[in-house]
């Protein structure tokens, strides 16, 4: 497998090398005072090894052979898509596909601002590729996000001799001008950033501004931009920030301009970072409700980290670099290995680039700055590859708290490229594309979070209400774009309490004469969501399959199946039990009927005993309050195998994880060795690896077993300090097929957690105060939540410590009726995980 370092570079360019096109450039392109623009610097340059297959494949493509493809279709022109073309659920597909030649359809990596009625959407299209040549496209709607109008490319950009690259970028000031900055090549050959402006709601946007002002050598990269859109002293400034690649010495560094003037003129360039050979990445910025300007970005030195600048002059002058965060890089492994870059299964390139946001608003967080990641839980390259992450900052960005998980599943699914926003009210909310309802973990739903205590927990809920698929990424199916590519990142903004959200969409499945059996078509995919999740159940089981291989006649194997309830009110069901030889043999939890509150799970251990050779399935059916998932069935095989003659051992389980040990403490596990064989069996010795920390119990000399008897010895493991530790366990016998077996080992030691519950309930005698006494009491902050019996949740009260008292009134202050209620405490681990007691019911009288 590619090295960890290696696979990063995958990320390098954006779109600009993420499009494999074909310039015109002929012979004869002389510029700039007879200088001859050549970017071929790369090919040679140490950084060569680094590049994605994009990159690579953009710069062969402009300095080697030439390819002409040519379409018969001269432009595109704009057409109002009305509101009734939604293809699946609340969403509105934004752009126009029916100019799209064949394969050549790619519409991916949004961005969106809204300003009134009007919102304006820009993203990466393939579909003008072969046309003329522009990769930059827009959408515009004048009625709030009901219609919208594919704009086609940018009009002007075209007229101006140059064209656009991709990895658009576009914002709104208080007056309502609309701003976009883009990737592109100017007229005379020379990879600029550009910067366009629209006063009109975004139907037209005027001619580029180059802003880049570097040695034409340089090759600029993830422009990203911002606009100061408060009542401070620097509203109206418009930032742009991007990646150089710099020709001298083949480093990179983020670089930063602004204008104060309404786009017609910019600073020179700013340097942000060092230069540095390994490279920086990925930067965007967040405006402060003073004017603050905040700029963050991935650091790809090992470690991986999230670093920020802050500016409190408008842009002016710098103060010195912040570490957010640290994080572990996410790959999986197979894919990132066939893609020659970091990526994910369905051969999805990826990245770990930053969101930001800030609490503009008048409310108790006002100030506070949120930046949201995608990163490996554990730093593993198996189990959870990637998961959600936000910290925030109180003071400005000088520290900032731990990380949280923003995603609630309890599955090793992927989570990936997330987007952060902040209401007037100060609801922060994030979105990304989520795996989690596919077992296989394949096809993806776009997903949100919404926190009201200012991002310290989170309710999820899923935004689509289909699933959809992965199309061919490698190769690609589309021709003009790299292998591997599905975007870059997605976009999601705010105005007022009201969020806008966009991105990639793959719902639409077309037929083309390369794919007679149809493929996933990416569109751009819009929708406008609220301050609050929806109150309504959702279940998610996984894994949604059990296949428990081969085991031995007369031999039990058990597995784990975890509901959850990823929803934000009261999910209610029953299961109905597998036939034998499979068996429902435990509930770690509520009994059935079973009733979980957000966030609850039911652990349900099943087992398979086969009493006869060959292959069986099985059923566990499953009725739910889950309109999406009303019936759900968890499919489960096994195979039987007879005893064979001779001795045979037979060890289970077949791996001892220990999970998670409190740090210093030891934990016992049992194996149990059996002879399934028709003579006696040996068994000579058991040994463990890392003696220091593992040891066999119970097991002092060889032992004679019969057939069908088995032999029971404790494995004892001790936690280090927040580390994996892995070991085996070895078992000699006289069995000719298996004198030795290995039995893997592994124990994770973590820093002790904490664990609460509701211990006791009480009112006061007029019924207006609720008293709570949680057992233990917790460190550090935590919320105590209320539901109705609907499954609303009518108050949610922060505190610390074992007591609290609360006035017995909903979210408007209104006097909560008498009835039965239930009670739930959530907070966040030492891990930075969020965790739930079990719910307890509350009587409240008057």
């Amino acid at each position: 497998m590619i090295s960890r370092r290696l696979k990063r570079w995958g990320v390098i360019f954006s779109l600009c090398a993420l499009f494999c096109f074909n310039l015109a450039l002929s012979g004869g392109r002389i510029a700039r005072g007879g200088e001859q623009p050549d970017y071929s610097w790369l090919l040679h340059s140490p950084l060569k090894k680094h590049l994605s297959g994009a990159a690579l494949s953009y710069l062969q493509r402009t300095y080697g052979p030439k390819k002409t493809e040519k379409s018969a279709n001269p432009t595109r022109a704009a057409r109002t898509l009305p509101a009734s073309e939604i293809f699946e659920g609340k969403s509105i597909r934004v752009n126009d596909p029916s100019p799209d030649i064949a394969d050549n359809s790619t519409q991916s990596e949004t961005s969106i601002a809204v300003h009134g009625d009007n919102v304006v959407i820009a993203w990466n299209d393939a579909g003008d590729f072969f046309r003329n040549g522009q990769f930059t496209g827009y959408g515009y709607s004048r009625d709030g996000g009901q219609t919208f109008t594919d704009g086609g490319p940018l009009p002007l950009w075209a007229a101006s001799g140059g064209t656009t690259l991709g990895d658009p970028s576009i914002a709104a000031d208080r007056d309502g001008n609309f701003y976009a900055s883009t990737l592109g090549i100017d007229k005379d050959f020379f990879n600029i950033v550009g910067v366009v402006k629209s006063t009109d709601g975004g139907v037209i946007f005027s001619k580029p501004v180059n802003v880049s002002g570097l040695n034409p050598r340089d090759f600029p990269d993830k422009s990203l931009l911002a606009v100061d859109a408060t009542d401070s002293p620097h509203s109206g400034n418009i930032y742009v920030v991007w990646t150089n690649f710099i020709f001298f010495g083949q480093l990179a560094q983020i670089v930063f301009v602004r204008s104060t003037d309404g786009g017609q003129t910019f600073s020179a360039p700013m340097p942000l970072s060092a230069q540095l050979a390994d490279p920086v990445q990925g930067a965007i910025i967040g405006v402060g409700p003073s004017g603050e300007v905040y700029v963050t970005w991935e650091d790809l030195r090992s470690p991986h980290s999230i670093r920020l600048r802050k500016s409190t002059d408008g842009g002016q002058s710098f103060a010195p670099e912040v570490l957010v965060s640290t994080l572990n890089p996410i790959a999986d492994p197979e894919a990132s290995s066939a893609c020659n870059e970091t990526a994910l299964k369905g051969f999805i390139r990826v990245n770990e680039f930053p969101s930001i946001a800030t609490d503009q608003g008048n409310g108790a967080n006002r100030g506070a700055i949120y930046i949201t990641y995608n990163a490996d839980p554990d730093g593993e390259d198996e189990g959870d590859t990637s998961d959600i992450f936000l910290a925030h900052s109180n003071d400005g960005g000088q520290t900032w708290s731990a990380p949280v998980r923003v995603n609630n599943d309890k599955t090793q699914n992927d989570q990936f490229f997330p987007s952060v926003a902040v209401a007037d009210d100060g609801t922060v909310s994030v979105m990304w594309y989520d795996r989690r309802i596919d077992p296989d973990n394949f096809k993806i739903d776009v997903f949100r979070a919404v926190s009201t205590d200012g991002g310290e927990t989170f309710a999820n809920e899923r935004v689509t209400t289909e699933s959809f698929g992965v199309p061919p990424l490698l190769p690609n199916f589309n021709s003009s774009v790299v292998d591997c590519y599905m975007g870059d990142y997605n976009w999601m903004t705010v105005q007022g309490e009201k969020f806008y959200l966009s991105w990639g969409d793959n719902h639409r499945v077309i037929v083309t004469p390369k794919f007679a059996q149809g493929r996933p078509d990416p569109d751009v995919a819009f929708t406008i969501a609220s301050t609050q999740t929806a109150a309504a159940p959702m279940l998610a089981v996984a894994p949604q399959s059990v296949d428990f291989g081969t085991v031995d006649v007369g031999e039990t194997e058990e597995r784990s199946i975890v509901i959850q309830n990823i929803g934000s009110s009261s999910l209610t069901g029953t299961l109905k039990a597998p036939a034998a030889p499979f068996a429902i043999v435990d509930l770690n939890g509520p009994t059935l009927p079973f009733k979980l509150a957000p966030g609850e799970t039911l652990d349900v251990q099943v087992e398979f005993n086969p009493d006869d050779d060959g292959a069986v399935t099985g059923t566990i059916h499953i009725d739910s309050n889950d309109i999406q998932h009303a019936q759900l069935d968890i499919q489960l095989k096994g195979t039987g195998k007879a005893v064979v003659e001779g001795p045979s051992i037979r060890v289970t389980p077949k791996e001892l994880d220990f999970g998670n040990v409190p740090s210093g403490q030891r934990k016992q596990l049992t194996l149990t060795i059996r002879n399934v064989g028709t003579e006696p069996l040996t068994v000579k010795k058991v040994s463990a690896t890392r003696s220091n920390l593992f040891r066999v119990l119970g097991f002092r000399k060889p032992q004679v077993l019969q057939p069908g008897r088995s032999l029971r010895v404790s494995v004892s493991g001790r936690a280090g300090a927040n580390s994996l530790l892995k070991a085996k366990v070895f078992i000699f016998s006289d069995d000719p097929e298996n004198p030795k077996l290995v039995v893997a080992v592994k124990l994770r030691g973590v820093l002790a957690g904490a664990t609460a519950s509701l211990q006791r309930v009480e009112t006061d005698f007029s019924g207006q105060l609720l008293h709570l006494r949680l057992a233990p009491a917790l460190q550090g902050k935590a919320q105590f939540d209320l539901y109705d019996m609907a499954g609303h949740r009518v108050l949610s009260r922060s505190f610390e410590g074992a007591m609290l008292d609360v006035p017995a009134t909903d979210f408007h202050g209104d006097t909560l009726a008498s009835g039965v209620y239930l009670g739930v405490i959530r907070w966040v681990n030492e891990q930075g995980l969020t965790q739930y007691s079990l719910a307890r019911r509350i009587f409240l009288r008057r």
